[in-house]
Order: structure tokens, then C-alpha cells, then sequence
């Protein structure tokens, strides 16, 4: 009489025990393959830019200080946001669309102010004690309105407009979704806004600006998941901590 008993409690283990790898196992999946599409897209856009110079790599790397980069890093942006729209529609993950509110866009402003005052800050100490550098995109962007005076609005299209669009489906839109919605319950909040900030922080492959980038990549998932997961209002807000960055950098040029 006893053994029949037995049967159902080995079940109910293995279904408990099932239930918790699934998650754990989603999880781990969402961050291969949020790591494997923005890598996979630097390597296509890397072979786009040999095949542009017709595997001409002396010429390449001679121009690469400039235009190079930027079209490189544009093509790369592009191909991961598209493949983030991919990834959200097949994961069935909710994006919103809606225009904020006023209130929401003043504390937007706000928002930015601080950042980019705590991420000079940091930035500056950090460079005390380790002697980073500048940052390799302040370089590049500069070089570029150096020697192109008269096309800084590719800079603005790209640097306020599709970067912060391709960025946000990927790190907010798919990879942080993805870590609240298809956890399980495993992931809350606060564990899944620093492993999403800190893929975000080394996606940009700055050293400097690791720490101030997660810190952003953070107060971006904040900011999508208080207001209902709406993608634009995140846009807004990345677009607007793009926009001064290189406002500053402008104003440095002499």
C-alpha cells in the first residue's frame, strides 16, 4: 500500500525540479542569444565594410579612423534592431507605442541632466585611476565633425535617431522583456535591470564608460518597465542622452 504512494512524490520532484531549470534555462538562452545577434552583427558589417574596399585592407584601415566606423557601427545598429523586431514578434514580448506624457518627458529632462553630470564625473575618475583615455566613440565622432564640418547631421541621424531605436528593441525590447516576462518568476526586477545594464555597458565597448553605461542601461529598464513597457518613451530618453553627449562634444571642438 505504501508504494503507490512513493510514485506520485518522485513525479512531483522531478516536475518541481523541471520547473526551476526551464526558467534558469530561458534566462541563459535570452543572454546567448542577445550576445550572439549584436556580435553577429559587428562580424556581417565588418565583412560589408571589407567587401566596400574590396578586401583592400591597407586602404581600409587608413579611412578607418573616420567614416569607416561610424558606417561600420551604423550597419551593425541596424541589422541587430532589425533582428530584435524578429526576436520580440517570435517571443510574443509586449511593446507599447504610446506618445508620453508631459510629466514623463519633463522628468525625462531631468533624467539626463543627472546622467550625464554623474557619467562626466565618473568618467573623470575613472580615467584617474586607470588612464583609459577618451572614450573611442568621443574620438571618432569628433574626428568625423573635424574633417566633415558640414555633415553633422549623419552624426545626429545616426547617433540620436538609430542608435537609440536599434538599441532599445534589442536591450530593452527583447533582452530585458525577456528576463521579466519569460523567467518564470526567477528574474524580478532589480537582477534583471543589472544583467541587461551590464550587457548593455560592455556592448559599447568602452572600459571607461563601463560603470556610467550600465548605470544608464539601468535607468532605461527602470524607465520601461514603470511605464508599461513603452518602447518610444525609452527611445526619447536614449535619443536625449545621445543628443547632449554630442552637443558637449560640438561645443569642445576648438
Amino acid at each position: 500500500m505504501d508504494l503507490p504512494n512513493k510514485k506520485p512524490d518522485i513525479v512531483t520532484q522531478g516536475s518541481n525540479s523541471s520547473k526551476r531549470i526551464r526558467p534558469l534555462f530561458k534566462v541563459l538562452s535570452t543572454l546567448i542569444i542577445t550576445i550572439g545577434v549584436f556580435l553577429g552583427s559587428q562580424i556581417i558589417s565588418l565583412i560589408g565594410l571589407l567587401v566596400f574596399y574590396n578586401f583592400n585592407t591597407s586602404k581600409m584601415i587608413a579611412s578607418f579612423g573616420v567614416g569607416s566606423v561610424l558606417g561600420l557601427s551604423a550597419l551593425a545598429e541596424i541589422l541587430f534592431g532589425i533582428t530584435a523586431i524578429f526576436l520580440i514578434n517570435k517571443n510574443n514580448l509586449v511593446l507599447n507605442l504610446k506618445r508620453p506624457s508631459g510629466k514623463t518627458l519633463a522628468e525625462i529632462v531631468l533624467a539626463v541632466i543627472v546622467i550625464q553630470i554623474g557619467s562626466s564625473l565618473l568618467t573623470s575618475w575613472i580615467n584617474s585611476i586607470f588612464h583609459f583615455g577618451i572614450p573611442r566613440d568621443n574620438v571618432v565622432i569628433t574626428s568625423f565633425i573635424k574633417s566633415h564640418p558640414n555633415q553633422l547631421i549623419l552624426i545626429i541621424l545616426f547617433v540620436v535617431v538609430i542608435a537609440p531605436i536599434c538599441e532599445e528593441l534589442l536591450f530593452r525590447g527583447f533582452l530585458f522583456n525577456s528576463l521579466i516576462r519569460q523567467s518564470g518568476g526567477v528574474l524580478t526586477f532589480w537582477p534583471a535591470a543589472i544583467i541587461s545594464g551590464v550587457i548593455f555597458g560592455l556592448a559599447h565597448l568602452e572600459p571607461v564608460e563601463f560603470i556610467p553605461l550600465t548605470l544608464t542601461g539601468m535607468y532605461l529598464s527602470w524607465l520601461f518597465y514603470t511605464r508599461n513597457r513603452n518602447i518610444l518613451t525609452n527611445i526619447i530618453a536614449h535619443g536625449c542622452i545621445n543628443l547632449t553627449a554630442v552637443v558637449a562634444i560640438v561645443f569642445t571642438i576648438k
